[in-house]
């Protein structure tokens, strides 16, 4: 399950499982460790950068519900089973519920960067107040250079 938080809600994105519908566009978007040299023909969707994009084009009903033939962006059809726990439906999401996440997550990113920006600068001001109140002399590289500073 992938998460964020938005307007102060807390949104949960969960893999579709068995709830795929035909035509829908879903995306590998969860990395899954599949071991040193994975069974392609067990986990096809280890043969595929994550993330990536596919089309459910048929859905199988019955004892397997997660199991589906998906089409890949040259059309290439695979089939996904759910027999292991990372081995298909576990790892797919619907595409816009994805996209959503990942823009929220990104942003989040960006934010959390920024907040440490400001603190390391804020950190640089009081070190430099703390410096000037000892005596030091805080000179930029052009000002040091006229100086004849190295």
């Amino acid at each position: 399950m992938l998460e964020f938080w938005q307007n102060g809600k807390k949104i949960e994105v969960n893999a579709i499982y068995g709830k795929g519908k035909v035509g829908q566009m879903v995306i590998y978007g969860q990395r899954c460790d599949w071991g040193a040299n994975p069974n392609p023909t067990i986990a096809p969707l280890s043969q595929y950068p994550c993330p990536s994009v596919f089309t459910i084009v048929e859905k199988k009903e019955g004892n397997l519900d997660g199991y589906y033939i998906l089409s890949d962006s040259k059309g290439n059809r695979i089939k996904i089973e759910y027999f292991y726990s990372s081995s298909g439906a576990s790892v797919l999401y619907d595409a816009q519920e994805w996209l959503t996440w990942n823009d929220m997550r990104e942003k989040e990113k960006f934010s959390r960067k920024q907040r440490k920006i400001e603190q390391l600068e804020g950190h640089v001001e009081l070190l430099k107040d703390i410096l000037i109140k000892q005596g030091a002399r805080i000179v930029t590289e052009a000002q040091a250079e006229d100086l004849g500073l190295k």
